[in-house]
């Protein structure tokens, strides 16, 4: 009996140690450098999308473009029971299309050109 039960905890904690982090449940990646617009997009993107999907569903899918995202979200707005306005779509474009929490050019630009002002 009692080896049975060591059994089952050292494969249980052989399952935490090699299993995933927990999944995100933000769409936003890393809130930190996500502009406070892009946050507000990616909320308003998740209470639309997850009507159908999970948010993990939305991350894993591979476009990563504004371009790649806009036949998927123009389909998705013209399913009647999405609840997708157009101007909902640009929204959701512009949360979608965005790195939602990766610095982008712009602020990697920006960070760049803060150090170089500091190099005599």
């Amino acid at each position: 009996m009692r080896t049975s039960l060591y059994q089952t905890i050292l494969f249980v904690l052989t399952l935490v140690a090699c299993g995933e982090a927990l999944p995100r449940t933000s769409l936003v990646k890393n809130p930190d450098h996500a502009s406070a617009e892009v946050r507000e997009a990616c909320a308003v993107t998740e209470l639309k999308c997850t009507r159908c999907h999970t948010v993990g569903r939305i991350i894993s899918f591979e476009a990563t473009s504004r371009a790649q995202w806009e036949p998927i979200v123009t389909r998705m707005r013209q399913m009647t029971s999405s609840g997708i306005s157009k101007s909902d779509a640009e929204v959701v474009l512009q949360c979608l299309g965005e790195p939602r929490g990766a610095p982008t050019s712009v602020q990697s630009r920006a960070a760049s050109a803060r150090a170089d002002s500091r190099v005599p």
